[in-house]
């Protein structure tokens, strides 16, 4: 697209005057971004994207990946807080009360337990749930902390 030096209006590139005021257009200005028709120069496709920086850098062969102890540290560090409820007493809850939701009035959690205590766990399907995210470490206390194991 041509623009008009003189009213800025955008016209099409095979005119070579502007529709509006008249006024020549010049040569249609180069997009904003570079195109190329090829791979820029210090990129090796044939090896992966990765395969040479165009700065020259060497690249890491093992693809970036951080030391085992890394990953150690990053969980040790990222742990979520644990409550001070008891996972396992949880567990004895919920299995032999769970439909009356006691083990939600333990953890903190009055008024989903009262609402499991009307509804009788949800016909159980409540409780039921509630055993499994237990089990997989993910039910939460009132304050949001994981279940202490």
């Amino acid at each position: 697209m041509a623009i008009c030096p003189n009213c800025g209006i955008t016209n099409p590139d095979d005119l070579e005057s502007c529709r509006r005021c008249g006024a020549p257009l010049g040569p249609p200005r180069n997009p904003p971004y570079q195109t190329y028709d090829q791979a820029p120069a210090g990129y090796d496709q044939s090896q992966g994207y990765y395969a040479q920086d165009p700065q020259g850098y060497a690249q890491d062969p093992q693809g970036y990946a951080p030391h085992p102890q890394a990953y150690a540290e990053a969980a040790r560090v990222l742990k979520r807080p644990s409550s001070s409820k008891d996972k396992g007493t949880a567990i004895l809850l919920v299995i032999f009360l769970g439909i009356l939701g006691i083990h939600r009035f333990y953890v903190g959690k009055v008024g989903t337990g009262f609402l499991m205590l009307v509804t009788l766990g949800g016909a159980g399907i409540w409780a039921v749930i509630d055993f499994v995210t237990i089990l997989n470490n993910n039910f939460e206390d009132k304050f949001g902390f994981v279940l202490d194991s």
